[in-house]
C-alpha cells in the first residue's frame, strides 16, 4: 500500500457498486468520504451530498478533504433513458467526469474512473482487450467514451476500469440477475431471455477488492474487469434457476428484436471482456462467473428465492447497555441474509425495541454471569440450524451471514469466524486500541482477527464473531465455563476434537468497537490477562502453547532489566535500548497504515499493553484459584 494514501473520495457511494467499494476500502484502514446526491439516512455508511455537475460544490469538497485518490462511480446507467435524454446523459458521464478530472488535476489526487464495456460496438468476435479502439453505438457508450478521452488526456495519475453486466449490490442492484429474481418472486412461471447478446459478468464485491489492489500501485492506464467466462443471457438466467432449484419454472430463449419495445436502446452483441492484464497483476483475485454468482445468490437470500436456506440464531451476551448498543442493534436489519433470530442474553431485564426481525431477550436470573454462561442460556431456546455470537460491542457488515451460511455449506466445517474491525465512527483514542491490537508486534500470527487476510483453517476463532453448529455445540456440551477469557479457545479446541474444521474467512466480517486507551483499554487487557492465566492453569490441554507465556516473560525480562539497572548504569543503558528497539519496531509496523503520529502513540500502547497482560496473566496462573 502506498504510505500516503490514506484519503479517498468516492462519488456515486449510494449506488451498487460503492456498496461493496466503501465498505472494502474501510476494512483495509483508508479514511472514506463517500458521496452522491441521493443520501438516505439508512445507508450502512455515511453519505455526504456532492452534485458531480458542479464544479462549485466539487471544489469545496476538495478543499475540506483532501482525497489523495477518487474513485468515480457516479453515472446515469439506466441506458434507454440516456438515449431518451442525450443532454441528461452528456452532463452527468460526460461534464461530470471531466468537472471530477479537473478537480483532480488541480489537487494532484489520482483518479479512478468505473467506465463501461459499451463503449465497445460489439462486432468483434473475440473479447475485448484493453488496446481495442472504442467506437459505441448507444449514447450512454457515448458519453462513457467521450470521458475517457478526457481522463487521458488531462491526468498522468488515473485508472480507467471498464466493466460491464454487472452483479451486486442486491437492494441497489437493478441490473439483471436482480430483475430475474423479482420476476421469480412475483410468482413468474415462464421467463424470456435473449441469447443473441453474449458478454462477461462482474460481481460488485470481486470489482471492488480489484480496485483496491490496483490503487496501491502506480500502474497506470486502463484495466478490464470482469469474471472468467463468456456468458449469454440465457446462460445466466439458467444458471441462477439451477442454483436455486426451480425446475418449476420454464425458459424461452428469444432474440433480442423481440424486446425491443421495452429495450430500446441499441446493444452491443458482444460485450465480453478479456482480463488477462489485470489477472497478470494480480493473479486469483477473478473467478469464474458461475462461482461469482452462486455466491451473489447466497448474499441475495433476502429475496427469499430458495426455502432450503438454515435458519440463523443471533447471540449477543449483553454487559454494557447503553445508546451505542441500540444504535448497533438496528444495523442488523442491514443483513442480507434474512432467515435468522435475535437473542440477547443479560443478567438483568432490558427492553430490545422493535426491529422487524424476531428478537427475544433471555435472562440469566444471576447477579453477574461470565460469557460462556450466557451462551449456553441461550443455546437451548434457540430455534436456528446455526448459532451466530457476536458481542454487545460489535456489529455485522450486511454479508456477514450470508457468507458464514455458504462456508457451512461445506460438511467438514464446524465453526466460521473472521476478522473483527475498529468501526470508522470509533473515537481517537479507541482507534488506537484498535491500532494496538492490529500490530504484529501485539498479535503476532493472530493478526488475522484484526486484518482480513486469507481465507484458512486456524486453531481458534474469537468469541466476538463466532458462528457455530447448533448440532455439534450440543455435542460437545456447549461453552461450559464461567471464564471471560479462554471460552472461545475452550470450544473450538473441543470441535477440532470431534474432527471438523474451524474456518477464517475475511468476508464473515464484523465491526467490534474498542476500549479507549489507555484507561479502558488497559482495563480491559487486565481482565483478558487474569482470565488467561487461570485459563491456561484450568484447561492445560488446550493452553500449552508457549505463546501465551511470552507476554509475561517479556514483563519479567523488562523489570529485570529495570532494576539492574538501578544497580549498573550499563544495565539501564541497555534498558533504555531495548526501549527504543521496541517502540520502533512498532512504528515500522502501523505507520504504513496509520500514518506515522498513531503509529508513535501505539507503540507506546503496545508496550504497555504487553507489560499489564503479563504481568496480570502472571495473577491468574498462580494466584488466582477460583473466577
Amino acid at each position: 500500500m502506498k504510505s500516503n494514501l490514506k484519503r479517498i473520495l468516492v462519488t456515486g457511494a449510494n449506488g451498487a457498486v460503492a456498496s461493496d467499494v466503501v465498505p472494502v476500502l474501510l476494512s483495509r484502514g483508508y479514511r472514506v468520504l463517500a458521496t452522491d446526491i441521493d443520501c438516505p439516512s439508512d445507508s450502512p455508511f455515511k453519505l455526504e451530498y456532492m452534485d458531480i455537475r458542479k464544479p462549485r460544490e466539487i471544489e469545496s469538497v476538495f478543499r475540506k478533504f483532501k482525497p489523495q485518490c477518487v474513485i468515480h462511480l457516479a453515472a446515469e446507467v439506466d441506458v434507454e433513458l440516456c438515449e431518451i435524454d442525450e443532454k441528461h446523459a452528456m452532463e452527468t458521464n460526460t461534464q461530470g467526469t471531466r468537472n471530477i478530472a479537473d478537480a483532480c488535476k488541480k489537487h494532484k489526487a489520482i483518479m479512478v474512473f468505473a467506465s463501461s464495456v459499451g463503449v465497445f460496438d460489439g462486432k468483434k468476435k473475440k473479447a475485448y482487450d484493453e488496446t481495442d479502439i472504442p467506437r459505441p453505438i448507444n449514447v450512454y457508450g457515448k458519453s462513457k467514451y467521450e470521458a475517457e478521452k478526457y481522463v487521458q488526456e488531462e491526468l498522468r495519475k488515473y485508472f480507467i476500469v471498464r466493466f460491464g453486466w454487472m452483479m451486486g449490490g442486491v437492494e441497489k442492484d437493478k441490473k439483471f440477475v436482480v430483475k430475474i429474481l423479482k420476476l421469480i418472486r412475483k410468482g413468474v412461471k415462464t421467463l424470456d431471455v435473449v441469447k443473441d447478446k453474449k458478454g462477461t459478468p462482474v460481481y460488485t464485491l470481486d470489482l471492488a477488492e480489484t480496485i483496491a489492489n490496483l490503487i496501491t500501485t502506480d500502474d497506470w492506464g486502463i484495466y478490464h474487469i470482469a469474471c472468467l467466462g463468456t456468458a449469454t443471457r440465457f446462460d445466466v438466467a439458467k444458471q441462477i434457476l439451477l442454483e436455486i432449484k426451480r425446475k418449476d419454472i420454464k425458459l424461452n430463449a428469444v432474440l433480442t428484436a423481440g424486446v425491443n419495445k421495452i429495450f430500446f436502446a441499441p446493444r452491443p452483441d458482444n460485450e465480453s471482456v478479456d482480463t488477462t492484464k489485470i489477472r497478470q497483476k494480480f493473479p486469483g483475485i477473478l473467478r469464474d462467473w458461475k462461482d461469482a454468482l452462486h455466491d451473489y445468490l447466497g448474499t441475495a437470500a433476502g429475496f427469499n428465492i430458495s426455502e432450503n436456506e438454515p435458519k440463523v440464531t443471533i447471540i449477543i451476551c449483553l454487559y454494557i447497555v447503553n445508546d451505542r448498543f441500540f444504535k448497533d442493534l438496528r444495523k442488523f436489519k442491514k443483513l442480507k441474509y434474512k432467515n435468522f433470530e435475535l437473542i440477547v442474553v443479560a443478567d438483568k431485564p432490558v427492553e430490545i425495541p422493535k426491529l422487524g426481525f424476531p428478537t427475544r431477550v433471555v435472562l440469566t436470573g444471576k447477579e453477574r454471569t461470565g460469557v460462556g454462561e450466557k451462551r449456553d442460556a441461550a443455546l437451548s431456546m434457540a430455534k436456528g440450524d446455526i448459532i451466530a455470537y457476536i458481542d454487545d460491542d460489535a456489529y455485522p457488515y450486511p454479508e456477514w451471514l450470508a457468507n458464514a451460511v455458504l462456508d457451512f455449506k461445506h460438511p467438514r466445517v464446524g465453526a466460521v469466524g473472521g476478522p473483527n474491525i475498529t468501526p470508522n465512527e470509533d473515537s481517537f483514542w479507541a482507534k488506537i486500541g484498535g491500532y494496538i491490537y492490529e500490530s504484529y508486534l501485539m498479535s503476532g500470527g493472530a493478526q488475522y482477527r484484526f486484518i482480513p487476510t486469507k481465507k484458512q483453517t486456524v486453531n481458534e476463532l474469537q468469541g466476538v464473531n463466532l458462528i457455530i453448529r447448533k448440532d455439534i455445540l450440543k455435542k460437545i456440551g456447549g461453552f461450559s465455563t464461567k471464564l471471560f477469557s479462554g471460552d472461545d479457545t475452550k470450544v473450538c479446541y473441543s470441535i477440532r476434537l470431534l474432527g471438523y474444521d474451524v474456518l477464517y474467512d475475511p468476508d464473515v466480517k464484523v465491526h467490534h468497537h474498542r476500549r479507549e486507551f489507555p484507561i479502558k483499554h488497559l482495563r480491559q487487557v487486565r481482565t483478558m490477562g487474569t482470565h488467561r492465566g487461570y485459563f491456561v492453569k484450568e484447561y492445560t490441554e488446550t493452553s500449552l502453547h508457549p505463546i501465551y507465556f511470552l507476554p509475561s516473560l517479556f514483563a519479567i525480562f523488562y523489570f529485570l532489566l529495570l532494576i539492574l539497572g538501578f544497580l549498573n548504569s550499563t544495565f539501564f543503558i541497555f534498558w533504555i535500548l531495548c526501549n527504543l528497539v521496541f517502540l520502533s519496531l512498532g512504528v515500522l509496523s502501523l505507520y504504513k497504515r496509520v500514518g506515522i503520529t498513531n503509529s508513535v502513540i501505539s507503540s507506546f500502547g503496545i508496550l504497555i499493553t504487553h507489560l499489564t497482560y503479563g504481568f496480570f496473566f502472571l495473577k491468574g496462573l498462580i494466584f488466582v484459584d477460583k473466577l
